[in-house]
């Protein structure tokens, strides 16, 4: 992802450049239908603001092939480069108690509007760092941060 300045519109957005095998091939992981879906559905939703949205699109030809390019709205830093922005590299509870309810937002909006769900490893992997083996119900969670 990289992030631009759009001075016809007089915002920021950011570009993210798909790689030949991720989209329109048999790897296909349909992230432009995904995002075309999302916002079809509106942001009405709560937890809307805190997904990805697509803005527009457009391919790229390369010398090695097309590549699809998603214009969206930049979002902010990933969790690694963020928690490097404080002291030991430590969150504040206040803003991670903020940051797990924004995420738990966009699941809830993903899930139940969108009817969307992420199987990923790798997000599997975050979320067990964050609340360890424990398995914890949704209205657990709101009272833990809340």
């Amino acid at each position: 992802m990289c992030l631009r300045y759009e001075p016809r519109t007089k915002q920021h957005v950011a570009l993210k450049i798909l790689t030949l095998e991720s989209y329109g091939s048999e790897h296909d992981t349909f992230e432009l239908d995904i995002l075309r879906h999302i916002r079809t559905l509106g942001t009405s939703h709560r937890g809307a603001n805190h997904v990805l949205g697509l803005l527009d699109k457009f391919e790229h030809r390369g010398p090695n092939g097309n590549h699809m390019c998603l214009v969206v709205k930049p979002m902010g830093p990933d969790m690694t480069k963020y928690r490097r922005l404080f002291p030991k590299a430590r969150t504040p509870l206040p803003m991670v108690k903020k940051i797990v309810t924004e995420l738990l937002l966009a699941l809830e909006f993903l899930h139940d509007m969108c009817g969307i769900i992420h199987t990923g490893e790798y997000y599997a992997y975050c979320l067990s760092l964050l609340f360890g083996s424990l398995i914890l119900s949704l209205s657990d969670l709101c009272y833990y941060f809340t």
